[in-house]
């Protein structure tokens, strides 16, 4: 593992996944605070428990809006390099929200302090510019989802989909926390392409229900000239909550590398 000493200013911010709240990110998050990072996680809005009817109205955009606020405040506010991590459907939102102009490069050479240091994807969606998740599987919701008449969607077995590298009645356990979330997030279509703008890495999950799905989005993003850092867990589909120690050593490596590249770069110029 590459340390990454506190004095660097890093913070995390999380970009949970859809059906999810920021309560699956509370183990990754000790993690992190253990080892001197302060990590964030927002509630996105399409998720929200307490507004389900405000939801269904609710797309892509709003949750976007909401971690580009936060990004906002991390960065301009106090002055953070912030390490953006996105789960899931995460990718989607969080992918929206990397403004090129919060980048740590482009704020550098502006004299300013704090900015993007990469996004790291965790078994997360990457799309191209106007095209939507639901997109990579022909307009069509995943098999798994379960639509309802209020326009919100829950999820068919996901002790099995979604925890299965955990004991049964841990799975059973996280899965009773999952909420409902509105179907129009999945067919909005993405309109900024962070991934161009910032240094990126992939979390594969070997263990996950779609891993091959994972390793095609890798493959894809590197075809199209996207500079990747790969790395793998034998984990499912929330490795955050199964092995937090682990992911918490991937993202010190991935922050550490960038940065020091970026470092580097800087001083060539």
């Amino acid at each position: 593992m590459v340390p990454f000493r506190a004095k660097s200013n890093l913070a995390v911010l999380f970009v949970h996944g859809a059906w999810s709240t920021p309560a699956f990110f509370a183990p990754i998050t000790q993690e992190l605070e253990a080892r001197g990072i302060p990590a964030s996680c927002p509630l996105l809005p399409t998720c929200d428990p307490s507004a389900v009817a405000i939801c269904s109205k609710l797309d892509m955009h709003a949750d976007a809006q909401v971690v580009e606020k936060e990004l906002e405040r991390l960065i301009e506010y106090e002055d953070k390099r912030v390490l953006l991590v996105c789960h899931s459907y995460g990718g989607i939102p969080g992918t929206q929200a990397a403004r090129a102009d919060l980048g740590l490069k482009m704020r550098q050479c502006a004299g300013l302090c704090g900015g993007i240091v990469g996004i790291l994807y965790i078994a997360a969606f990457i799309v191209d510019p106007y095209t939507s998740l639901e997109d990579l599987n022909y307009g069509r919701p995943a098999p798994f989802v379960m639509e309802h008449d209020d326009g919100m969607t829950t999820t068919k077995d996901p002790e099995q989909v979604f925890f299965s590298d955990l004991e049964p009645e841990e799975a059973e356990q996280w899965a009773s926390q999952l909420v409902s979330q509105t179907r129009r997030p999945h067919s909005t279509k993405l309109t900024r392409a962070g991934y161009k703008y910032h240094p990126t890495g992939y979390i594969v999950c070997e263990k996950d229900t779609n891993t091959a799905l994972q390793e095609w989005i890798v493959g894809a993003a590197r075809e199209r000239g996207i500079n990747m850092l790969d790395y793998h867990l034998p984990t499912g589909h929330f490795p955050c909550v199964s092995q937090p120690d682990a992911v918490a050593d991937i993202m010190q490596h991935f922050a550490a590398a960038i940065c020091t590249n970026i470092t580097e770069k800087r001083a060539v110029m």
